[in-house]
């Protein structure tokens, strides 16, 4: 059945983010995943704050940097939204969209860029990122896309948090040795 192979398909994307050594390595397998995972999705980005500025550090292309510094250079856009107001933003046509003014229309005029699904990366504890998902169609993340992306920025989330505890960890040990 479709569900059995969803859940097949995401016990391997556990343990695929797991196996991963280090922050950087983790969030590059999570773009690769979330373009071949997620239905309607063509770029995928992660967005991280480092001393409180945006930057991505992890993307599939080209594409999904320059969607991101659209959003950086005018300091709007769903994926700053989703890590500073709400989990989860669906935008299907961001030519129409009101939200994000002065990102929206730079955005699909410079990327071609129409529809975005960004979700907040986090835990319990923190908030780690935001991941970002770009299709160049027109309302091409349904409900069924939203729910498989929700999954995998929860189980993304639980493996960045658990390498960057490992990272900090091997970084206290080199310190003291």
């Amino acid at each position: 059945s479709d569900l059995s192979g969803l859940a097949s398909q995401f016990a391997a994307v556990a343990r695929a983010l797991a196996a991963e050594e280090t922050v950087a390595e983790t969030l590059q397998r999570l773009v690769e995943i979330a373009r071949a995972t997620v239905p309607g999705c063509h770029h995928a980005g992660v967005t991280v704050l480092r001393r409180g500025r945006p930057e991505t550090p992890a993307a599939t292309d080209d594409v999904s940097g320059a969607v991101d510094r659209v959003q950086y250079e005018t300091g709007e856009g769903p994926c700053l939204s989703a890590i500073l107001e709400q989990p989860t933003y669906r935008t299907g046509d961001l030519a129409a969209a009101t939200r994000w003014p002065k990102f929206s229309r730079p955005a699909v005029e410079r990327t071609s860029v129409h529809s975005v699904l960004a979700y907040r990366l986090f835990t319990e504890a923190d908030t780690l990122g935001a991941l970002n998902l770009y299709s160049r169609e027109r309302d091409a993340f349904d409900d069924e896309a939203e729910a498989i992306g929700t999954i995998l920025a929860a189980h993304a989330a639980l493996a960045l948090a658990r390498v960057r505890e490992r990272e900090q960890i091997s970084g206290l040990e080199q310190a003291v040795a």
